[in-house]
């Protein structure tokens, strides 16, 4: 992409697990690391509202969200000034491979998303390893450590997250880590170079994701997980078991219902106890207990905040000409802090801050895993919500080691979830997406309550010989695929011959 005015011009495909927007014949997605066979036509919307003036906007942060934003902002406004502001050295670059790809050696070439080129280009000011210190809307201005004062015209903050650090006795050991920058997975790397054991604390895509690379460079690995499974809010049940498994089988113990309280160790890391006197050795241990949104500056300044910094669906803050975006930002008390949101929400606030009303909306967002020689793709919802009568289909997953799963809800789709074949991803996003009812996709398949109580069953009339399948229902007769047996009405009768239900027997 040599610069904003040619990307429309291209043929171009989007990556179903990161929503990245690339030219098609691309052999692997530069965000996640996903192959072709993730990548769906994509027809690129030209944007029509241009609003040339001499604005300055500035943007606070270097990472996706400000990205898109500074892109957005010049796609409408071709002679306004620009400028990002940013703590690291490098220039914007695909955080979610920081993970995925330590075994390999990493280089900020190779996860940089535009050239230095491509900013001079589109006259796209970058100040690096600058901080912000206060803004002050009334008086639109923002000022840096160093003293630096910089007026605006829109101001577009996009600080995104810091890794939370539990406050553990040893955390400041210098074998102790958390991922979050280019620095910190070079780290990373050194360490495991170095040592035989390692501890990574949370079980979530990213711990397991930096278990797995450690586990190729021959360290011992262990995740400690508080929660009773590995992913409890992206999977269910049945797929953290699975995904568990395959990890043993790779070398990787998890240990769940395991609290931490403490890094041991006087000058460098021993071992991580737990909670019941369970001491764990471990020569580097890798925290990954999520993030926390960069709103310090936002406080200060009076920016309505609650985890994150609140912003209507234009991106709009509680101040005129203030927008903010991304991990630092969130929408109806929601941040999920994921690449595609941030992405988009950049898209937004540029839009929005060069005069255009395009509405942010929420959407489902994939979670996805690659490691331990398989993959994960789920959407939606993941089938554990209390109080709610789900009912769960089995693909056509073939193997030990695949798992296939649709959960349905008053027979329409609301989640599913594909492991270790994920080729179906594209037909599974278009499906929940669409709320395709339970009778258009699996009219033949068995299906099970969430409870595992029993597999759909199927009756026989003694009278006429009709067969009653749970599974399928009789949605013309008004009864849902999934309905049980029993559950049917007292005054149920045959629709072939007119038999009661004392009629029917099991098949």
């Amino acid at each position: 992409m040599e610069s904003i005015k040619e990307t429309g011009k291209k043929r171009l495909v989007r990556c179903l697990v990161c929503g990245e927007i690339m030219e098609e014949g691309t052999l692997v997605c530069p965000v996640c690391g996903v192959g072709p066979d993730q990548f769906v036509p994509y027809e690129q919307i030209e944007t029509v509202f241009r609003r040339d003036t001499k604005e300055v906007f500035l943007i606070l942060g270097k990472g996706i969200a400000a990205l898109s934003a500074a892109k957005a902002i010049r796609e409408r406004n071709e002679t306004c000034g620009i400028l990002l502001i940013g703590e690291e050295r490098e220039l914007p670059y695909n955080r979610p491979m920081l993970t995925k790809s330590m075994s390999e050696g990493l280089s900020e070439e190779s996860l940089t998303i535009q050239k230095s080129e491509w900013y001079d280009e589109n006259r796209i000011l970058l100040l690096n390893e600058k901080t912000v210190e206060t803004v002050v809307p009334d008086k639109k201005e923002v000022r840096l450590t160093d003293g630096m004062t910089f007026l605006y015209d829109k101001c577009i903050y996009a600080l995104g997250a810091t890794s939370f650090i539990p406050p553990y006795v040893g955390a400041n050991l210098p074998e102790v880590v958390a991922v979050r920058n280019i620095k910190d997975a070079q780290k990373v790397a050194l360490l495991a170079a170095q040592s035989k054991s390692a501890v990574v604390i949370g079980g979530g895509i990213l711990g397991l994701e930096t278990a797995w690379e450690l586990t190729k460079k021959q360290v011992k690995v262990t995740v400690v997980e508080m929660a009773p499974r590995i992913m409890p809010r992206q999977i269910g049940a049945e797929t953290s078991d699975r995904l568990t498994e395959i990890a043993s089988i790779h070398g990787i113990e998890i240990m769940t219902h395991a609290t931490v309280k403490g890094i041991l160790g006087v000058e460098h890391v021993t071992a991580v106890e737990l909670e019941g006197d369970i001491r764990i050795p471990a020569d580097m241990v890798v925290i990954s207990c999520g993030i926390k949104a960069v709103t310090a500056q936002a406080v200060e300044a009076g920016i309505a905040c609650n985890r994150a910094i609140v912003v209507d669906s234009y991106m709009q803050t509680n101040f005129r000409d203030v927008y903010a975006c991304g991990d630092c930002a969130e929408f109806e008390g929601m941040n999920y802090a994921l690449w595609t949101e941030a992405t988009q929400m950049g898209k937004v606030a540029g839009a929005n801050a060069c005069g255009e009303r395009m509405e942010y909306q929420h959407d489902l967002y994939p979670v996805t895993f690659h490691g331990m020689n398989t993959s994960l793709y789920a959407i939606g919802d993941n089938g554990t919500r209390e109080g709610i009568n789900y009912q769960i289909v089995n693909g056509e997953a073939i193997k030990a080691d695949q798992m296939e799963q649709y959960y349905f809800v008053e027979d329409t789709l609301v989640g599913a979830v594909l492991l270790g074949d994920t080729s179906k991803s594209a037909w599974v996003e278009e499906a929940v997406k669409g709320k395709k009812q339970q009778k258009e996709l699996f009219l033949d398949k068995k299906s099970k309550d969430t409870k595992g109580e029993t597999e759909m069953e199927k009756y026989i009339c003694n009278v006429c010989g009709y067969e009653y399948d749970e599974a399928a229902g009789e949605p013309d007769n008004g009864i849902a695929p999934g309905t049980k047996f029993a559950d049917l009405p007292a005054d149920y009768v045959c629709p072939i011959c007119g038999a009661g239900k004392d009629e029917f027997d099991k098949a």
